[in-house]
């Protein structure tokens, strides 16, 4: 779609110079419903806007995906942001924030959150050691950040219980922690944290970091 896009005045032009382009794509078919594209003839004005849109929509997922399908740098860290990131845009799309009152974007994006409900919409379903890298990430911990992330994501019921169950596991695992490594050396323990790589995508900010960030700067 980003190629295509690109060529919109070729389309134009090319409309213009050859009419057998024009009368080989009319309509052959039945007329389309209402508040939907015309599937038949040549692109046009409101063809390019979905074009655009639909482009728009798309992006997201694919640099999601790309991101989190990284093998050479840390992704556990920024899981539960990417989670986060998803449920925020679907509910933007879904209640036309973005797309005004588009019932096709609406319906995808409608389709699309019903899946990830599916998978990612009850938190203590998940497995819990994506909130535990969150709270290892130094740019997380269990900040307002972190509070405000799973309960804007979760509503703040449920993420109460999950604020409170990932803290004590936490603490659970640094007990464990402390038992095996609490009697290492201090050379020791530089010699552990030198040998930890910090991930390549660590400066990224995430749709939902970006709007904490944005609010907290206006308050």
């Amino acid at each position: 779609l980003e190629t295509v896009e690109k060529f919109e005045r070729a389309f134009e032009q090319y409309a213009l110079q050859d009419p057998n382009y024009k009368t080989g794509l009319e309509k052959t078919g039945p007329e389309p419903k209402p508040d939907t594209p015309d599937p038949w003839g040549p692109p046009t004005q409101s063809d390019w806007v979905y074009v655009c849109e639909f482009k728009q929509f798309l992006q997201h997922f694919y640099l999601l995906t790309n991101k989190v399908s990284g093998t050479k740098y840390v992704t556990a860290n920024t899981f539960l942001e990417d989670i986060a990131d998803v449920h925020f845009m679907l509910g933007e799309w879904s209640d036309h924030v973005i797309c005004g009152d588009d019932e096709i974007f609406k319906c995808m994006a409608t389709k699309i959150k019903t899946k990830y409900e599916k998978y990612w919409g009850d938190p203590e379903k998940m497995n819990k050691y994506i909130f535990i890298a969150a709270i290892l990430d130094p740019r997380t911990k269990e900040s307002h950040f972190f509070k405000d992330m799973i309960e804007d994501t979760y509503g703040s019921i449920i993420g109460n219980r999950i604020l409170t169950s990932s803290h004590n596991e936490f603490v659970s695992l640094f007990g464990e922690y402390r038992e095996l490594y609490g009697t290492s050396t201090p050379s020791r323990l530089r010699e552990l944290a030198s040998q930890a790589r910090p991930s390549a995508n660590a400066s990224e900010n995430s749709l939902v970091r970006s709007r904490y960030n944005h609010t907290t700067r206006k308050e």
